[in-house]
C-alpha cells in the first residue's frame, strides 16, 4: 500500500470519526466481537469434522482363538493440538463364515459378545485408544468351532463344528450410524491362522 493510499484511508477514517463517531466505534466493536466468536468456534468446527468415531480392525490370534480387534482410531497429532478428541463409539457386530471361494454359508452369528475393559457384552462403548475384541473361532481337541457363548447354551457342539479346510469370514462392525464391513480368510488346520490381510469392503 502506497503512502498516498495510506493517507487517503487515514483521512477517510478521521473524517468518519468526526462525522459519525458512534458508527465507527460500533463497527470496531462488531469486528472485534466477530473475530473472537470465530476463534472460539474453531475447536467446535474441527471437532465436528475430525472428532467423529473412526473404526479400524486388526485380525489376530491369541492362544487357540482367532480374534477380531476393533480400534477407535486416535485423531491425528495436529488436530489433537486443537483440543479435538475422538468421540466414543457405540459398537456391535455380526459375521458369517463361508466356504472360501464360494457362497456356501457355514455358520453365522449376530451380536457376538465383545470384550472391552474387563466387560463382555454384545454392545459396548469404545472409549480411548485401547481395542475391543471378539473371537470368531476356537481350536479345541483338534477341531475348529464357532465361538458363540450365547448360542452354545442351547446348541450341541456338533452344530458349532467347522470342517471346511479354508473359510471366509464376512463381518460388519456397526458404530454410531456407520458400518465397517470387511472379509478375510483363515486356514482350518492344526495351526489355524488368518490367511493374508483383511479386505475392507466399505467404511462409512
Amino acid at each position: 500500500m502506497s503512502d498516498a493510499t495510506r493517507l487517503t484511508w487515514i483521512e477517510w477514517f478521521a473524517k468518519n470519526l468526526q462525522e459519525n463517531p458512534w458508527w465507527v466505534v460500533l463497527s470496531a466493536i462488531s469486528t472485534v466481537f466477530a473475530t473472537v466468536v470465530s476463534v472460539m468456534a474453531i475447536p467446535s468446527i474441527l471437532q465436528w469434522f475430525f472428532g467423529m468415531p473412526k473404526i479400524n480392525v486388526k485380525l489376530d490370534k491369541q492362544d487357540r482363538y482367532l480374534l477380531v480387534r476393533i480400534f477407535n482410531v486416535p485423531v491425528s497429532r495436529w488436530v489433537k493440538w486443537s483440543r479435538v478428541y475422538r468421540q466414543p463409539a457405540i459398537v456391535n457386530a455380526d459375521f458369517e463364515i463361508y466356504k472360501a471361494g464360494t457362497t456356501i454359508l457355514e455358520k453365522n452369528i449376530a451380536n457376538p459378545k465383545i470384550s472391552f475393559n474387563d466387560e463382555t457384552k454384545t454392545t459396548i462403548e469404545l472409549i480411548g485408544w485401547q481395542p475391543a475384541k471378539f473371537p470368531v473361532v476356537e481350536r479345541k481337541d483338534g477341531k475348529t468351532y464357532l465361538v458363540a457363548d450365547n448360542f452354545r447354551t442351547h446348541s450341541a457342539d456338533g452344530e458349532l463344528l467347522i470342517s471346511t479346510p479354508r473359510c471366509r469370514v464376512e463381518a460388519n462392525i456397526y458404530y454410531s450410524r456407520y458400518c465397517y464391513k470387511f472379509h478375510a480368510e483363515f486356514d482350518n488346520d492344526i495351526d489355524m491362522q488368518w490367511h493374508g490381510d483383511k479386505k475392507v469392503i466399505r467404511t462409512k
